[in-house]
């Protein structure tokens, strides 16, 4: 991968992630469309780290507040009931399934999910 490719597969990431579509999706087509080579799951990943880094920091106090609630959920007469705990088990429990989902079926993902024809059916 060259120096320009990744730029450019950034900006996408940037720019698509906060759309209500796959920016996963655009990933892999952008490069299809410019005939690079697929930069690969490991890269994508990589890729979406700036993202999350990017929601981390912009959220900070909100994810701060909510694993403090938590925190306090599961301690000594600890308030399940708390909005900051209630968020933060919420997010936990929903969590689960796609984790579960995501070892279950690792190698399909890294290969034949990646497949173009799968992933622009997908984004349709």
């Amino acid at each position: 991968m060259n120096l320009l490719q990744p730029i450019v597969l950034g900006i996408v990431q940037g720019l698509t992630e906060w759309l209500p579509i796959s920016s996963n999706a655009h990933l892999k087509i952008v490069p299809s469309l410019l005939h690079w080579p697929d930069p690969g799951a490991a890269a994508v990943a990589v890729m979406q780290l700036g993202t999350m880094a990017a929601v981390i920091v912009y959220f900070y106090r909100d994810i701060a507040r909510t694993l403090a609630g938590m925190v306090k959920a599961f301690g000594r007469n600890g308030d399940r009931n708390s909005p900051e705990a209630r968020l933060g088990i919420a997010v936990a429990v929903g969590t689960l399934p796609i984790v579960v989902f995501a070892l279950t079926f690792k190698k399909l993902i890294e290969n034949e999910f990646r497949n173009l024809n799968i992933v622009a059916g997908a984004l349709i």
